[in-house]
């Protein structure tokens, strides 16, 4: 049943959240200041980011349950770090008053690399049978 995956997996995911923000001294420093000082604005942010990851979480394990092959499933989901960086460089692009333009540095250049690497990889598993 992939709605009883799903809340586990919210579940899981939010006690691991709240055990981390307790434990790493950083992490609760930042979160008790965003927290202290934030206003209306940083909150719904917030709320509709932690909303958003909801949703894909639930969307990807509802894929799961109808896909005839969980692997091909993970393999497209493996492919989300191309489609940040492509929407992030075609918004800095043409919104550039909005969206900061994507300068390549040594992190690009990594992601960048890895994502060749996440393609080579599907193109390896596509081979095999």
């Amino acid at each position: 049943d992939w709605i009883s995956m799903m809340i586990w997996m919210w579940i899981g995911s939010s006690v691991i959240g709240i055990i981390a923000v307790i434990i790493y001294q950083p992490w609760r420093t930042a979160f008790s200041t965003v927290i202290l000082s934030a206003r209306k604005r940083v909150l719904s942010l917030f709320v509709i980011q932690a909303a958003l990851d909801m949703v894909a979480m639930g969307l990807f394990i509802y894929a799961l349950s109808l896909a005839p092959a969980a692997g091909l499933v993970s393999t497209m989901n493996g492919l989300q770090p191309f489609f940040v960086i492509t929407l992030g460089a075609v918004l800095g692009f043409l919104m550039s008053k909005k969206f900061e333009p994507v300068a390549m540095d040594k992190s690009l250049a990594w992601k960048l690399f890895c994502v060749v690497l996440l393609f080579i990889g599907i193109g390896v598993l596509s081979l095999s049978k």
